[in-house]
C-alpha cells in the first residue's frame, strides 16, 4: 500500500493512523478522488464545502 499525503499532527500521530488504517479498524472517509492534473476541479469542489468526507489525489502512474 502507498499512502501520499500531509499532516499536521504530532510525529507519532500518523503512523499510528495508518497502522489502524492497514488494520481495517478505521476506515478513512473518501468523498470523491481526482487525478492529479485535475488538481484545480478538486480545490473547486472543496471551496463548495458540498461533501462529507476527504478528497483524494491520485498521482500519475
Amino acid at each position: 500500500m502507498t499512502l501520499i499525503g500531509c499532516t499536521a499532527w504530532g510525529e507519532p500521530i500518523f503512523p499510528n493512523v495508518i497502522d489502524y488504517i492497514e488494520k481495517s479498524e478505521i476506515h478513512p472517509l473518501v468523498a470523491k478522488t481526482f487525478a492529479l492534473k485535475d488538481i484545480a476541479m478538486a480545490q473547486q469542489a472543496l471551496l463548495e464545502k458540498t461533501h462529507v468526507g476527504n478528497f483524494v489525489l491520485i498521482p500519475p502512474p
